[in-house]
């Protein structure tokens, strides 16, 4: 009986001295230190310095940080409204031509009709690079009908465009017309095509690529680095009974990461260039562009 209860001491002290020994071991533990997550670019601020940008004009500027998909907007409401490409989509229009080998490189020309039209520089033969840089209706006009409903249809089944609406005719779906696409959808757009990741062959994209450079933005210094550009391309509505329209989406490599970016403005005085000097503001007002 001794023996059974000097036994059953030692286990009751044994029990209550494991509480005791664990409390002490995970005292001497270290907590564990939670993973830091990726730095945000931007700031709690950033959809009010855009809308500062944006100013007067009515619309929506978006801007998607390519490396961490963080994306900021002036209103994310508006931003997913649909709206006429205008001639942002002569980016897409171009890839289909270079894809079906319609056109063949920057260089190919097309010669003018003799129709004088209301942009002097529009009247003249005109190169792929020409045509963009100036943003020739004739041009990409004449350049649709030789792709053709069919292989434009086919393109917008491997690579969707917003509705992908080319009902309004194979010259004008994309002019104020039939075709509608959102600032998110444009943004999304220009991603893949900046990430490799459309149905469009790498050869067409470098080409794109290469003739929507606007060099005349200065990007700022890309320390042990090559390649620093601002890219884009303007579109323009004109006001048929409502507001006009003004889009410029684009591309940004900088010193503070690879962004892409969408704005889109509606108004009496709302045009390409005007959503572009916007875009710049904005994108200055972000830190991610030098003033």
């Amino acid at each position: 009986m001794r023996r059974a209860a000097t036994f059953v001491s030692i286990l009751v002290l044994l029990a209550c001295a494991a509480p005791a020994a664990l409390a002490q071991a995970a005292a001497a533990t270290p907590a564990a230190t939670p993973a830091a997550g990726p730095a945000k670019t931007f700031g709690a601020d950033a959809a009010a310095k855009l809308r500062q940008a944006l100013g007067k004009q009515d619309g929506c500027i978006e801007v998607m940080n390519l490396a961490t998909d963080e994306i900021v907007r002036t209103d994310a409401k508006r931003c997913a409204v649909r709206q006429s490409p205008c001639s942002t989509f002569k980016i897409y229009n171009a890839l289909v031509g270079l894809d079906a080998g319609v056109i063949e490189n920057e260089g190919t020309t097309y010669r003018w009709d003799g129709v004088r039209r209301p942009i002097e520089s529009w009247n003249r033969d005109l190169t792929l690079a020409e045509a963009i840089r100036v943003s020739s209706v004739w041009w990409f006009q004449r350049m649709a009908r030789e792709i053709g409903p069919e292989r434009m249809k086919a393109a917008l089944g491997r690579e969707p465009y917003g509705d992908d609406d080319i009902s309004g005719g194979i010259d004008r779906f994309w002019l104020e017309s039939s075709l509608h696409i959102s600032p998110d959808e444009q943004v999304a757009f220009i991603a893949k095509l900046y990430r490799g990741k459309t149905a469009f062959k790498p050869s067409s994209v470098a080409v794109v690529k290469k003739i929507i450079v606007q060099p005349d933005v200065a990007v700022g210094e890309l320390a042990g680095k090559t390649g620093g550009s601002f890219s884009g391309k303007t579109g323009s509505g004109p006001s048929a009974g409502k507001p006009a329209l003004g889009w410029f989406v684009g591309h940004l490599a900088s010193p503070k990461g690879e962004f892409v970016f969408a704005v889109e403005i509606e108004g009496a005085e709302a045009k390409g260039p005007v959503a572009r000097g916007v875009a710049i503001d904005a994108l200055r007002t972000l830190g991610l562009l030098p003033r």
